[in-house]
């Protein structure tokens, strides 16, 4: 069995991803378990006794991720939300660790499809979520142990190589390398859902999106061409200077990341 990890900054089209992924036989998504424990052991609590999974916590989702038996066992999860402790159980030394990593200002600029509102605010709106400098810097960390620990390097995708089909098929074909599959082009393409394939497990609490977060990924059938946003930034930091210092501090990091950047 081999553990594929696609840890993801939000916004950086991972659910299309984890669709593709999810062709390729012999694999098991798990999708966003740990991010869902993190979010919830962080601020709602009394949302998951409403919805009637009070036992959902990151130490049940760890049971049920070792308990899951597949030839390819696939997570999409913020890397954030997995404890360095547990990293040599789901980052072993012959995982498959994907980093979709979109610049700090896309991110926070990402418009949500169901309320009109920035990432930013919603990701703000958590108390004591982890700022958008701590997403990036634990990402950073994550991809420096995969480098030192495991017997292959990390795939660190800039946000724009998933908005063309044939750069996203460059990263799916280097993804296939890793897993030791062959290579199709049936990969890269799927069914158009209305919601998330039943085969995945998925928490109840990303079954409720009412955001819109995976709207879009659902109806897809492959990967979009999309050119990146351009964002102005003076503008955007007159009318908003609480995202000034955020996305500043997240961008030095990001910087750093992009050394590790695969050349696909």
């Amino acid at each position: 069995m081999i553990n594929v990890n696609i840890w993801l900054t939000a916004r950086s089209r991972s659910t299309a991803l984890t669709r593709c992924l999810a062709t390729i036989p012999g694999t098991k998504i798990l999708f966003e378990k740990f991010s869902w424990a993190y979010v919830l052991e962080t601020q709602l609590a009394k949302e998951r006794n409403e919805a009637g999974n009070d036992s959902y916590s990151y130490e049940s989702v760890l049971e049920e991720y070792e308990q899951t038996k597949c030839e390819f066992r696939v997570i999409k999860d913020m890397v954030v939300a997995m404890k360095p402790e547990h990293y040599p159980i789901v980052l072993n030394k012959t995982s498959v660790n994907i980093f979709l990593i979109r610049e700090p200002i896309l991110l926070c600029t990402s418009v949500l499809p169901a309320t009109g509102g920035y990432y930013f605010d919603m990701m703000t709106s958590v108390e004591n979520l982890a700022s958008a400098e701590v997403f990036y810097q634990t990402s950073l960390e994550a991809i420096k142990y995969v480098s030192a620990n495991c017997d292959k390097p990390p795939l660190v995708v800039p946000g724009h190589m998933m908005g063309s089909q044939k750069t996203a098929a460059r990263v799916v074909q280097a993804i296939c390398a890793q897993m030791g599959v062959e290579f199709k082009t049936d990969f890269l393409t799927w069914k158009s859902l209305d919601s998330f394939d039943p085969e995945w497990d998925v928490p109840v609490f990303a079954k409720n999106d009412s955001a819109g977060l995976y709207t879009r990924a659902h109806a897809s059938t492959h990967f979009e061409d999309s050119e990146e946003r351009k964002v102005d930034r003076e503008k955007l930091f007159k009318e908003r200077p609480d995202m000034i210092e955020q996305v500043e501090k997240a961008e030095i990091v990001y910087a750093e990341i992009m050394k590790y950047a695969t050349k696909f």
